[in-house]
């Protein structure tokens, strides 16, 4: 069973990647309620070594910290273990990007079978937009990628980035998996 809060642990928002763990020790579901009920859906540490999601939550929650979120949000955080060590994923783990579509994952593990229950769940639940947060890494520039050629898909994708990377492989990522929900 994936662990689930709806509220934002003490000592979150002042963490670095590698302390997450003593907030949150394993994956977890955060649901915080806000003025429109369609929510955004966020995905952070899929890897271990890319904190940047972590630092946008911060600075977004920090924000709202004395004001109502002006839409619901669905914040998953993903391997505190593997950022606790700075890692992209530990010996034995899946890629937690590649467990996201149903048969996409050599591991039959626990945390595959709490991402098929999110999606099921993340189906019954009006969303507004998934955005899944990584790092860059070398000299490249600042991009967003999407996995549809839509309108709701590119316009939400050029809200981050003027350049916009089309993507359908690898099959298995969390952004695939949430195009079939929103954008």
């Amino acid at each position: 069973m994936l662990h689930r809060i709806n509220y934002v642990p003490e000592g979150l928002l002042d963490c670095t990647a590698d302390q997450v763990v003593n907030f949150i020790p394993e994956s977890t579901l955060i649901t915080l309620g806000g003025a429109r009920e369609d929510a955004l859906f966020l995905s952070i540490l899929l890897h271990g070594n890319e904190p940047t999601g972590l630092v946008a939550l911060q600075n977004i929650l920090k924000k709202y910290r004395d004001t109502e979120l002006p839409r619901a949000l669905l914040i998953f955080i993903g391997n505190v273990k593997a950022a606790h060590e700075g890692k992209r994923r530990l010996d034995g783990q899946p890629d937690y990007n590649r467990i996201w579509l149903e048969g996409h994952s050599d591991h039959e593990t626990e945390i595959h079978q709490k991402i098929t229950d999110l999606l099921h769940d993340m189906a019954r639940r009006p969303l507004f937009a998934s955005i899944d947060i990584h790092n860059n890494t070398g000299l490249n520039p600042h991009y967003a990628c999407v996995n549809r050629l839509k309108s709701p898909f590119l316009n939400l994708a050029r809200r981050f980035s003027r350049t916009v990377i089309y993507f359908i492989q690898p099959g298995g990522v969390q952004s695939k998996a949430f195009s079939h929900l929103c954008p």
